[in-house]
């Protein structure tokens, strides 16, 4: 039989129909493996392709499409899959699971690079509707099972059950939830998952009081905190700089500005927003410490000065984090005595 990498090279053919309730059964089986349960099936070897895809046409210029129009391996230019979750996703180097499209079809998916933390996968959960964008059917192991692989997290919408606007536009009225749309409730249940630390459920619910009332500034005040704790940057920037504009609170605004910029490793950009806070609000205790660590990253940047004495005592550490910038910028190289070649900025 020809391995997966080597199906990945031949011409597209229609894909092949699965039975449901035996995918299913078969995902159940897999799941129980991964976690040390039951050891019953043939282990896979994962064929990672030679080039990634990510899809740059806007969400409004594609069509839909389904499984069963799907052909393997092709990556479905000018398309999108609605799906959802019904089997319990696992992570392995990306986090798999199994979806059912519009048609009752299943097909297993492979994400990647949406995360770097796998201890939750409840964004991923059994339940959650996903739109793909241009979905990408390869196969994936070394078998001639295929499945969906999605390489950046640009190329998936997650639906909110709630948007009838959204299901309706997509196709997808079959998969409505009801619920109350009084922003309050909406903003109540938000804090509650916010504070049993299930910052997944709190953005979804955030998003959904953003749709029924888009001009309350502190519900994107909450969104860009929920968005610092899943690592989700630019969104908590990109939320924060709406709650500024729509007269927010300044100094949680501007600071969170600050911070994500710090995560995103724009230096300049975060000293701006710490220097403003330190400026506006000198009562702020944090963002002096703030403004001082975002102009030492700035500094290491263009100068390529570390100090390794601290880097040093950090790696020490049980769990050390090696907080640095990347100089950019001209080097030399050098043949020295006795020490062999070395770089020098």
């Amino acid at each position: 039989m020809t391995n997966g990498k080597g199906l990945n090279q031949e011409a597209p053919v229609s894909r092949r129909s699965r039975n449901p309730e035996e995918a299913l059964l078969l995902w159940k089986l897999q799941y129980l493996q991964m976690h040390g349960e039951c050891n019953i099936l043939p282990t896979k070897k994962i064929i990672f392709p030679s080039k990634s895809h990510f899809c740059k046409m806007p969400f409004e210029k594609l069509e839909p499409i389904k499984l069963c129009e799907m052909k393997v391996p092709m990556v479905h230019n000018g398309k999108f899959l609605v799906a959802k979750v019904i089997g319990k996703p696992f992570a392995v180097i990306g986090v798999n699971a199994l979806i059912e499209d519009l048609n009752g079809d299943v097909e297993e998916i492979a994400l990647y690079n949406f995360r770097y933390n796998f201890d939750n996968l409840d964004w991923i959960g059994v339940g959650i509707i996903l739109i793909i964008k241009e979905p990408w059917l390869r196969y994936s192991s070394d078998d001639d099972t295929p499945s969906l692989w999605v390489d950046s997290p640009s190329d998936v919408i997650f639906v909110d059950p709630t948007d009838d606007n959204l299901l309706s536009q997509i196709g997808a009225n079959q998969w409505h939830v009801s619920d109350s749309k009084d922003v309050d409730v909406i903003r109540k249940m938000a804090n509650n998952c916010f504070i049993k630390k299930d910052y997944d459920g709190a953005l979804m619910l955030y998003d959904r009081a953003i749709r029924y009332k888009p001009d309350l500034a502190v519900l994107y005040l909450n969104k860009s905190l929920t968005c610092l704790k899943i690592g989700a940057f630019y969104m908590a920037y990109n939320a924060s700089e709406i709650a500024l504009e729509k007269g927010g609170d300044r100094e949680k605004a501007m600071y969170r500005m600050g911070q994500s910029a710090y995560r995103i490793h724009e230096w300049q950009k975060a000293a701006e927003h710490f220097a403003n806070v330190c400026k506006d609000f000198p009562k702020n205790a944090a963002a002096p410490e703030q403004l001082k660590r975002a102009i030492a990253r700035l500094n290491e940047k263009q100068t390529g000065k570390f100090d390794f004495k601290s880097m040093y005592l950090e790696s020490k550490k049980e769990n050390p984090e090696i907080d640095v910038a990347d100089y950019q910028g001209p080097i030399k190289i050098v043949n020295v005595n006795k020490k062999g070649i070395l770089f020098y900025t």
